[in-house]
């Protein structure tokens, strides 16, 4: 069980539950994105040179895969230990379909801000999470069902976040405009042509998912495809 494994790992010491803490934040207001024009989330960080990384660039959110299915999966101590580094990101657990009392007790060891989940449920079933969620839904959903999920998550989500890594490839977005006019959407695609950020605005996206990679040499990584993204983001700001 995942808090199980991060409790040993990371808070041996750990005997609480968060069923007897209540969170304060307002989903709303970690909305509000750094550059005004499309939120930055850089997600499945695995290493310390992919922080350092986008830290430097000011994206708003760094997550942390802790679905240990997925092949983002990063051990909770190591993720940590990141953590400690990192100044100015809000920190995000990218959980997968793990279950939601598992998911509440992993926020409060890890001090998350943001929680990201697949839903498995109906929205009820993980109202005991008090931060803001990150509803991620995949990006072949027809468009009537994104819909039906965002009227039916939208008191307890801060972001619907549409995964298109699969596919390797932005598509149209147009189709997303119902959607993207009511509700905040984070598009999590490959970056591999700057003009992706021109793409992303006007079709009125919230923001964009940035995916970290492994390092096959500590501290030894090109960026090459990302520098251009990211310079355009700072000449618009």
């Amino acid at each position: 069980m995942i808090v199980e494994l991060i409790a040993r790992q990371v808070l041996p010491f750990a005997k609480f539950s968060i069923f007897n803490f209540k969170f304060s934040i307002n989903p709303y207001l970690c909305c509000m994105n750094i550059n005004d024009r499309l939120v930055l989330k850089a997600g499945g960080i695995q290493n310390l040179t992919d922080a350092r990384y986008f830290s430097s660039k000011a994206v708003n959110i760094v997550g942390f895969c802790f679905d240990t299915a997925s092949h983002n999966y990063i051990n909770p101590r190591n993720a940590q230990q990141i953590m400690g580094w990192l100044e100015g990101p809000k920190r995000c657990g990218e959980f997968g379909r793990t279950d939601v009392k598992a998911i509440c007790e992993a926020a409060l060891i890890l001090n998350l801000d943001y929680v990201q989940l697949i839903p498995e449920g109906s929205a009820a079933d993980y109202a005991s999470i008090e931060l803001p969620i990150i509803l991620e839904l995949p990006g072949s959903m027809l468009l009537s069902d994104l819909l039906a999920y965002a009227e039916a998550w939208k008191g307890q989500i801060a972001y619907i976040q549409l995964n298109f890594q699969e596919t390797n490839l932005l598509p149209e977005l147009s189709f997303l405009e119902p959607l993207m006019a009511k509700y905040p959407v984070l598009i999590d695609c490959p970056v591999t042509d700057p003009n992706v950020f021109y793409t992303l605005l006007e079709a009125g996206a919230a923001g964009v998912n940035l995916q970290g990679t492994p390092e096959a040499v500590t501290g030894e990584k090109s960026f090459d495809d990302l520098n251009g993204f990211f310079a355009l983001v700072q000449s618009e700001l």
